[in-house]
């Protein structure tokens, strides 16, 4: 089957691929980081058999992956493919990782929190990885009850992604125009219900051994919403690379 990462978009974007995240944890444990490895693994032997038939519901084959037992090469060609970051790649407690063949969908199991879903996406397509993310959103909860509070909406183990839980994020290819481009900005909005934007921009850069320059580029849109919650956004142009 086709990855999604080898699919070609039919337009002259500069836009890579488009990504949404959803940090969920289940209230019956605590979060990750206070587990013990034992109650860690008993946890991911529960998710792993609750979401035995997703496939059935998604209409796609899944594969499991225990993190814990996988090479670190192996964890390696799995952040490069987007599919854990660097904290992830370099984990030694129990976890795990049910991924679609496609690799469009993933879900690792005691990350930062019980479930970390990503939905990812070639091109502009923020919408579908939403709306796909929505739905395994419901066919999870329907599995498990959420640790959830009314006044600040789903509980997460770092405060800065209580409430919404959700990122959503674009990755440019180098000398993209961002600035005043609704091309870019309106999808993001369409998310949600907006009342204004915050723009903040950082970029990094490292030099190699073989005199190498790389920079990268990240903008973060903080979109208020009514009620006062907030959402961040990330729109990161991807490394380019200058020899001298």
């Amino acid at each position: 089957m086709t990855k999604w990462f080898e699919e070609v978009a039919n337009d002259a974007s500069n836009i890579v691929s488009s990504r949404v995240r959803l940090s969920r944890n289940w209230e019956e444990y605590k979060f990750p980081s206070r587990l013990e490895p034992d109650e860690a693994r008993t946890m991911i032997a529960r998710l792993k058999q609750n979401f035995r038939d997703l496939g059935d519901r998604d209409g796609q084959f899944y594969e499991y992956e225990d993190l814990e037992l996988m090479e670190k090469l192996d964890r390696t060609a799995l952040r490069e493919r987007r599919l854990l970051n660097r904290t992830l790649a370099e984990k030694t407690t129990p976890g795990g990782i049910l991924c679609s063949e496609d690799e469009r969908v993933s879900m690792v199991l005691n990350a930062d929190d019980h479930i970390r879903l990503q939905v990812l996406a070639s091109g502009l397509d923020l919408q579908e990885c939403y709306a796909k993310a929505d739905a395994l959103d419901d066919y999870i909860n329907e599995k498990i009850p959420y640790a959830f509070n009314e006044k600040y909406g789903y509980l997460t183990s770092y405060p800065t992604n209580v409430g919404t839980a959700m990122k959503a994020c674009q990755f440019f290819g180098d000398g993209t125009a961002i600035y005043g481009n609704e091309r870019f900005i309106v999808p993001l909005a369409e998310l949600v219900d907006a009342v204004c934007y915050i723009f903040l921009s950082r970029s990094a850069r490292t030099i190699d051994k073989n005199g190498h320059i790389s920079r990268s580029y990240q903008t973060y849109i903080i979109i208020k919403l009514f009620g006062g919650v907030t959402l961040s956004f990330q729109i990161r142009v991807l490394p380019f690379v200058r020899s001298f």
